[in-house]
């Protein structure tokens, strides 16, 4: 098992629902779960990173992803299997690259 690097929301996630999910074929919104929501969270912070700060390397964007998490079980700076270095927290991540 890859330890990840950072975790972000990915239980209970309202969003859009693709139609072959749907016994009628339609899109909808709905609650969903998994990494296919989390995933998204955590580019769209790296994006805000990378817009806010264009100078700014791919290293240095993901060390501010990386450093920044809190983790759910104290201040710990190792990675675990579950939470990596823990939940991304956007506003210090984008404090961090200042």
């Amino acid at each position: 098992m890859t330890t990840p690097d950072v975790a972000a929301p990915g239980v209970q996630v309202y969003s859009c629902i693709p139609p072959e999910k749907r016994p009628d074929g339609v899109y909808a919104f709905g609650y969903m779960d998994g990494t296919s929501m989390a995933a998204p969270h955590t580019a769209g912070v790296a994006a805000l990173l990378m817009a806010a700060h264009p100078e700014a390397t791919v290293y240095q964007v993901m060390a501010a992803l990386r450093d920044t998490a809190r983790h759910p079980k104290g201040t710990a700076r190792r990675p675990d299997n579950r939470w990596g270095y823990g939940l991304i927290q956007p506003v210090a991540a984008l404090a961090a690259l200042e």
